[in-house]
This record gives structure tokens, C-alpha cells and sequence, in this order.
């Protein structure tokens, strides 16, 4: 992955962030909280909501929306010939 992309999930980490930092359900504590996160994740990244040139499309809180829509009966099913893992009997189960 790219500097450039990583910057870009992290703005949009940023942003979600932001925008909890400012609900007005959110608690004293979890503000305390949540603006240490902002705070670690632009040192660690060198990135700030005021680079905006590192803005996603759509907002962490949109993708998400929108991925967590029920599966089509299409996209439940496995492609043929598709066996899960630890079930192909040539491979040992691992729970590391």
C-alpha cells in the first residue's frame, strides 16, 4: 500500500474520530479519549484533517453503511469447487 493511501485511511480514521469528538452523546471520558487517539494517529501518521488532499471519496461512517447491506443470495454462496479452510483434509487446523 501506498504512503498516499495509508494517509487517506488514516484522514478518513480522522475524520470519523472527529466527528465523535464533537456528538453530543459522546462522553467526557470517551471525548478525553478519543482526542488522545486524534492526537497519536497524526504524530504517528503525519496527517491532519487539514491536509484535505488526503480526503477519501466517502467517509468511513458511509463505507460502512453500505458494506454492511445484506448479502445478495449471489454473494452467500461459494464459488464451485470452493472448500474452507481445515476442511480440505490436506491441511492441519491451526489456532495460533
Amino acid at each position: 500500500m501506498s504512503d498516499e493511501q495509508t494517509k487517506t485511511i488514516v484522514y478518513g480514521i480522522l475524520s470519523f474520530l472527529h466527528e465523535e469528538f464533537n456528538n453530543p452523546n459522546t462522553s467526557a471520558d470517551s471525548k478525553e479519549s478519543i482526542e488522545v487517539s486524534l492526537q497519536c494517529l497524526e504524530t504517528a501518521f503525519g496527517v491532519s484533517l487539514q491536509d484535505v488532499r488526503y480526503k477519501p471519496a466517502k467517509s468511513l461512517r458511509e463505507i460502512v453503511t453500505q458494506g454492511t447491506q445484506p448479502a445478495t443470495q449471489q454473494q452467500q454462496q461459494a464459488p464451485p469447487g470452493f472448500v474452507p479452510p481445515g476442511m480440505r483434509g490436506d491441511q492441519p487446523v491451526s489456532f495460533n
